[in-house]
């Protein structure tokens, strides 16, 4: 790698991607990432203004507890001018019910709105894997899948 490492490199590829069309990099989970990965992150949300870059960092509500070690990276990042924090309530049971609806493509019925609601916690990508492929008008439990 040249002088600067890992954040230089991608800095300088991510420049030239974004010389030609504007760029969003989605990175999910962040609560997973090394320390490597919040080096790279923290060099390019402090690069130049006017570059035609969006970063979108998705951090699930509850994974960051005290102490953890991205309290301190998550405190320097939110000080930064460029940031935007929107954060995203949990699906209360009326939510969940709409989204299983759309999911199905039909009314749910109530004893699977409450297990998923449970089981998921008004999580919403978790309440889409919970009905993912369940004949409409299911009873009862949703999948057993990972949970």
């Amino acid at each position: 790698l040249r002088a600067g490492g890992a954040p230089v490199v991608i800095d300088e590829w991510l420049e030239r991607i974004c010389t030609l069309r504007a760029v969003v990099l989605v990175v999910d989970d962040i609560h997973w990432s090394d320390r490597g990965s919040l080096d790279v992150l923290t060099y390019l949300l402090a690069g130049p203004a006017d570059r035609r870059l969006a970063i979108l960092m998705t951090l699930r509500r509850g994974e960051v507890h005290a102490g953890h070690p991205m309290q301190r990276w998550l405190a320097d990042v939110r000080r930064m001018p460029c940031l935007s924090e929107l954060a995203l309530p949990s699906f209360d049971r009326a939510a969940t019910r709409d989204q299983i609806r759309v999911l199905l493509n039909s009314p749910p019925h109530e004893s699977l709105v409450t297990d998923v609601h449970t089981r998921s916690a008004g999580n919403a990508y978790l309440n889409r894997l919970l009905v993912e492929g369940l004949p409409a008008g299911q009873r009862g439990q949703a999948r057993a899948c990972f949970m």
